[in-house]
């Protein structure tokens, strides 16, 4: 028993000293990181964007977010290094350009002001549908008003 207050001490020291020692390897790591980015590296941010440097400053860093599309960041924002070439080509620009391709063989574009379509979007039409009658009930969609009723 009198014994046990110092080994409780001893080990409460080596874990503070364990966990400090991983702290400082985290953040010789992260300012490694920072420190290393050269245009062309692949990344993706703390927000899970990933892009490819395009540029550096000392504060700031400009990522290429897709072809001809470049934006400003914050260092700090980089959150790790993707290997590969290409590793921001991981489908996110394939989904943004295949809704592009689908609009230009749509045909035809509709003059502004006019319904149309784009794609699987109905562009122009404000239907917004009977069922939104301000009574409380559903207009005609078959459930019933239960507006004054007792839940019990």
């Amino acid at each position: 028993m009198e014994l046990l207050l110092p080994v409780l001490i001893v080990v409460m020291v080596v874990m503070l000293i364990m966990q400090t020692i991983k702290q400082r390897k985290t953040v010789r790591q992260f300012q490694d990181l920072q420190s290393g980015l050269q245009p062309g590296d692949v990344v993706m941010t703390t927000a899970g964007l990933h892009g490819t440097v395009a540029g550096t400053a000392e504060s700031t860093i400009d990522l290429e977010i897709a072809p001809g599309v470049v934006t400003t960041w914050d260092r700090r924002v980089v959150r790790e290094k993707l290997s590969g070439v290409g590793a921001a080509d991981n489908g996110a620009t394939a989904a943004v350009d295949a809704p592009a391709q689908d609009a230009q063989t749509d045909g035809p574009s509709t003059p502004s002001g006019q319904a149309g379509t784009l794609g699987d979007v109905t562009v122009g039409d404000n239907n917004l549908g009977d069922n939104n009658l301000g009574d409380g009930s559903l207009g005609d969609s078959g459930a019933p008003d239960t507006e004054g009723t007792d839940p019990r």
